[in-house]
């Protein structure tokens, strides 16, 4: 059974226009065309609807379907088929692109049973070689299902020439009135927050009943699902072909960061423009993020990569050791004295690093030191004697947020095998936000052979990357056609 204009769209009931346009009205079906982002509704009545009302409907609807023009298609029975309604599918017909604008503005229309008379001023020849008479009657038939027999005439009276002038000047209708919407959002009430009364705002997903709510300092780093609550105080976007928007919120015993990943074509866009200070309650898995650095944002790490800029310029030519540094060491190391993973500073540079590749013949290393990824001599380090591996600890601030202290090293490969093609790329895309801004020169990416599917989707993605510099296949001993190699700018 079909519904009813009123069953679909309840929330406008409480307007008495729309309860007495489309109490009785059927909805025989919607079309959404994609290409021509076009809804078109087929709404069956008795007799023609009131156009106006039809707009004031189209207005309320739109905020639900953003993006795309609404139109409605009345279907209603021959016998109530009327000038105005003969004149509102005329205008139909124009708007669709059919050349009769002018033509037709002071014409007369008689009706009588299935025959129609149009009487125009001007222009009776062209109509009649563009096919109006049978472009017209087609159009009628898909409004009432009976095609009538359409006329030309020319001729017209001075009494219907000012008859037609003055329905012109009433053709300029008033600003669109939208219909007043039901507030019928629930008031939620949670033991131990105080909340107000106010109904509230579904933000993103479904309305549920929250219960049982984790305070953000029992979260663990592997969670699994839990329903907690927090205030904004921070949001953040990263990405290119799929955007992750991340918000930072706390509930005052410590923090964590909801992230968002947009599906392909959906617009996550709302969530930039969510404001600090909104409560939010939400339903999900809690997970650690081995590639996120934790309480620190984008800006505060482009402050930490310039401090260690400026402690690089003020070393003059290339970095290597001097006579002091030699003596500072103490000692002269060897290739076999370094593993990756060793703490070491780099005397020339003030800094202490991790070891990210062993020495080459020339005693040449990486050595990672937070962001900064650099090229050094194993003459120019101290290996620390310290060199335990750091692990990831919770401790409460000042403030009641989650601080985590750990040592971040981001490797050079990562594994895509096994993964769809939408999963990988959004992997992709965040380990190469990451990669870029640690310095690494080239990556790794593992994918497989396979159908090649997922390696041309790798490839497709590198290209659209602008600090992607150049990417090839590996190379024999690489992994041949089951990596990619990609190189920084």
């Amino acid at each position: 059974m079909k519904p009813l204009v009123s069953q679909l769209w309840p929330q406008f009931m409480a307007d008495p226009d729309f309860a007495a346009c489309f109490g009785q009205v059927i909805v025989e079906h919607a079309r959404m065309l994609r290409q021509d982002r076009q809804v078109e509704f087929t709404l069956r009545s008795a007799a023609p609807l009131d156009q106006n009302l039809c707009a004031r409907l189209l207005a309320s609807l739109q905020p639900d379907y953003e993006g795309f023009e609404l139109k409605i298609k009345n279907l209603f029975g021959y016998t109530m088929l009327d000038e105005h309604a003969l004149r509102t599918l005329l205008e139909d017909m124009k708007r669709d692109g059919v050349p009769i604008n002018g033509f037709l503005d002071r014409s007369s229309i008689t009706i009588t049973g299935q025959n129609i008379t149009v009487g125009v001023c001007h222009g009776t020849k062209f109509l009649q070689e563009m096919g109006f008479e049978e472009l017209h009657a087609k159009r009628i038939a898909e409004h009432t299902g009976v095609t009538p027999k359409v006329t030309l005439q020319s001729a017209v009276t001075a009494a219907e020439q000012q008859q037609m002038e003055e329905k012109l000047e009433r053709k300029i209708a008033p600003p669109v009135v939208k219909f007043e919407k039901k507030n019928t959002a629930p008031s939620i009430k949670v033991e131990g927050l105080n909340l107000t009364d106010k109904p509230v705002t579904i933000f993103h997903g479904k309305m549920f009943t929250p219960k049982n709510l984790t305070p953000l300092k029992d979260l663990g780093g592997e969670g699994g699902k839990c329903m907690i609550w927090g205030d904004v105080f921070f949001t953040e976007v990263k990405g290119n072909y799929r955007k992750i928007y991340t918000v930072s919120i706390t509930d005052y015993t410590g923090s964590i960061n909801l992230k968002v990943r947009a599906q392909e074509g959906e617009d996550c866009s709302k969530w930039e423009g969510i404001g600090k200070g909104s409560t939010v309650i939400v339903r999900g898995d809690c997970s650690y993020d081995k590639y996120e650095r934790q309480g620190v944002s984008a800006s505060e790490m482009e402050k930490v990569r310039k401090s260690a800029r400026e402690k690089l310029d003020s070393v003059s030519g290339k970095l290597t050791l001097n006579n002091n540094a030699a003596k500072t060491s103490g000692r002269n190391y060897t290739a076999k004295d370094f593993h990756i993973g060793d703490r070491v500073k780099v005397l020339s540079m003030n800094l202490e690093g991790t070891v990210h590749s062993l020495p080459d013949s020339k005693g040449n290393l990486s050595v990672t030191m937070g962001i900064l990824n650099s090229q050094v001599n194993i003459k120019d380090v101290i290996i620390l004697e310290d060199n335990n591996k750091a692990s990831v600890k919770k401790g409460m601030g000042g403030s009641g947020a989650i601080k985590a202290s750990k040592t971040f090293t981001l490797s050079s490969e990562i594994n895509l095998i096994g993964m769809t093609v939408d999963e990988a790329i959004a992997h992709l895309d965040k380990y190469l936000d990451d990669a870029y801004l640690s310095h690494i020169p080239s990556v790794r990416i593992v994918h497989g052979k396979g159908s090649g599917a997922l390696r041309n989707a790798v490839q497709n993605h590198l290209k659209r990357q602008k600090y992607i510099k150049s990417y090839r296949l590996g190379t024999f001993g690489e992994g041949d056609a089951g990596v990619t190699i990609a190189e920084f700018k």
